[in-house]
């Protein structure tokens, strides 16, 4: 069983690797590619309900800071909020249930 202490930690060295790779855009090239032959790697949101969503369609779909992935699929368990996301993200669909975005999101 795992502490919240030990949760904390473990997320935040995650967040500051992906901090690290999104300001430094040639890491983040070699890290994730651009080249057209690479597959693209979709991105599925579960829980439009804070500016997280946002924030990742304009780090992956407005900004481009990692070329070759785009955050495709939104959804919220408040209709309002995905919405508000789709725009400001540039997030392209919202579904109404997550089980719609399985097999086509990596």
């Amino acid at each position: 069983m795992h502490s919240r202490r030990t949760f904390i930690q473990k997320s935040g060295k995650g967040a500051a690797a992906a901090l690290a790779l999104s300001s430094t855009p040639h890491l983040a090239t070699k890290a994730f590619g651009n080249s057209s032959e690479e597959k693209k790697i979709t991105i599925g949101i579960i829980g439009a309900e804070n500016s997280h969503t946002r924030g990742f369609g304009k780090l992956f779909n407005i900004d481009k800071k990692f070329p070759g992935v785009e955050v495709k699929y939104v959804w919220g368990e408040t209709e309002e909020f995905a919405k508000d996301a789709m725009e400001k993200g540039q997030i392209p669909k919202m579904v109404k249930d997550p089980k719609e975005m399985l097999g086509k999101i990596d």
